[in-house]
């Protein structure tokens, strides 16, 4: 029993702890709030990001962002939408950020934010999201109901911020700081 107690202390104790920096994506996300929707030990914090802030692109996805770490990684992206999908686009704990409306799970978080910027004039639309995965698909991401769909608003509030500052979206000023009002507020 002893040897058994010993062998797990030692193997859990050589796992690599996870170490993400004080500001993510580029400094676009807090790194306490992107450290908490990923394992703490199991392998070395990696990011990706891409250069495709581009106001005049299509509609298509454009992820900007991708974390990893262990066995689970997250994704930061926009998509232009057009206003009739945003009309009627809810599927959770409806949260807001200023003006800005969207909804929170405990895997995904969006908002949709209107976006005027040059040469936009089709789609007016920018919906951000965040979204976390397991590698494997049959291995559930364990979850905190009460506390991982604050942490994804969160982090979709920052991703929102950054992505309208980049697009220059007249609507990137009046973001307030600080996290989305969450729940029954939200829905108002």
């Amino acid at each position: 029993m002893v040897l058994i107690e010993a062998g797990t202390w030692w193997w859990t104790n050589r796992v690599p702890v996870v170490r993400v920096p004080d500001r993510a994506c580029g400094g676009a996300l807090s790194g306490n709030a992107v450290a908490a929707i990923l394992p703490e030990k199991g392998g070395e914090y990696q990011e990706t990001l891409s250069s495709t802030f581009d106001p005049g692109g299509d509609d298509s996805l454009n992820i900007w962002c991708s974390m990893r770490a262990a066995d689970r990684s997250a994704l930061a992206s926009y998509t232009w939408i057009s206003p009739g999908v945003a009309d009627g686009f809810e599927n959770g704990t409806p949260i807001k950020l200023g003006e800005t409306k969207g909804y929170t799970r405990a895997f995904i978080a969006r908002l949709l934010v209107p976006c005027l910027s040059s040469g936009r004039e089709r789609y007016s639309w920018l919906m951000v999201t965040i979204e976390r995965f397991a590698k494997n698909p049959k291995d559930p991401v364990e979850v905190d109901d009460q506390r991982d769909p604050a942490l994804m608003a969160e982090l979709v509030a920052d991703a929102t911020r950054h992505v309208t500052q980049q697009l220059k979206c007249e609507t990137a000023s009046t973001l307030p700081a600080g996290p989305p009002v969450i729940g029954a507020d939200a829905a108002g």
